[in-house]
C-alpha cells in the first residue's frame, strides 16, 4: 500500500503545471527585463485526466516569508482567501491548480546567524504557517506523512507540510532540528546560499 501511495504521489510531483498560478514567490524575484512574453500553456485532455487521476504536490512555496514582508505576518492585512495581486500564491489560484499538497518554506536570509535572530526568525514561520492553517481550515490541513496527505486530499484540502531552506536556521544544534520536526518540518535544504559549519 505504501509503494502505491508513493508512486501515486511521485507521478503527481512530476506533473507539476509550471503555470503562473501555482508559481511560488520566491526572495529574490525580480521581473525579467527583455523576455519574450511566452504563448499561454494550454493542457491537452490527457494532461487534465493525469492532473486529476494523481496528486499534485509543490514542494516549495515562500509564501510564510512573503506574508512576513509584505503583511507583517497578518492573514488580517492580506486575506488569502481572496486574489492578492501582490502575491503569487491565494487560496483560489491555489484551487484553480488544482494543487493537493504543499510545502510551504521557513525562510530567512543566511546572514542572520551572524546576529543570532535566524532560530527565533525561523520558529516565527513556523507560527505563520500554523497559525495559516488554523485560519483557513476548510482549505488546509497539517500533514506529517504520505498516509496523511492521501487522507486530506480524499477531504478535498490540501495537505500543508513545512519545509526548512537553509541549515543555517538550526543553528548548529542538532537539538534545534529535532525540534523543527516536531513543529513539522519534514525536509531541510542544507544550505542557502552561504557555507555553515
Amino acid at each position: 500500500m505504501q509503494n502505491a501511495i508513493a508512486t501515486r504521489i511521485n507521478l503527481a510531483a512530476l506533473l507539476l503545471l509550471m503555470s503562473s498560478p501555482l508559481r511560488a514567490e520566491s526572495p529574490g524575484d525580480a521581473p525579467i527585463t527583455g523576455a519574450k512574453e511566452k504563448p499561454p500553456i494550454v493542457l491537452t485532455d490527457r494532461a487534465r485526466q493525469i492532473h486529476e487521476r494523481g496528486i499534485l504536490i509543490d514542494g516549495h512555496n515562500d509564501l510564510p516569508w512573503q506574508m512576513r514582508a509584505l503583511a507583517e505576518g497578518s492573514f488580517d492585512n492580506m486575506d488569502i482567501s481572496v486574489h492578492q495581486e501582490k502575491l503569487h500564491t491565494d487560496i483560489p489560484r491555489l484551487k484553480k491548480g488544482g494543487l493537493d499538497a504543499q510545502f510551504w518554506v521557513v525562510y530567512v536570509p543566511a546572514d542572520t546567524p551572524q546576529d543570532g535572530s535566524a532560530k527565533k526568525q525561523a520558529l516565527e514561520q513556523f507560527d505563520l504557517v500554523e497559525r495559516m492553517i488554523k485560519r483557513y481550515p476548510e482549505t488546509f490541513e497539517r500533514a506529517l506523512s504520505a498516509d496523511d496527505i492521501v487522507r486530506i486530499h480524499g477531504k478535498g484540502k490540501i495537505a500543508s507540510m513545512v519545509g526548512v531552506e537553509g541549515g543555517h536556521m538550526i543553528e548548529n544544534s542538532l537539538d534545534n532540528l529535532r525540534h523543527f520536526y516536531k513543529l513539522g518540518a519534514r525536509y531541510m535544504g542544507l544550505t542557502h546560499s552561504d557555507s555553515i559549519d
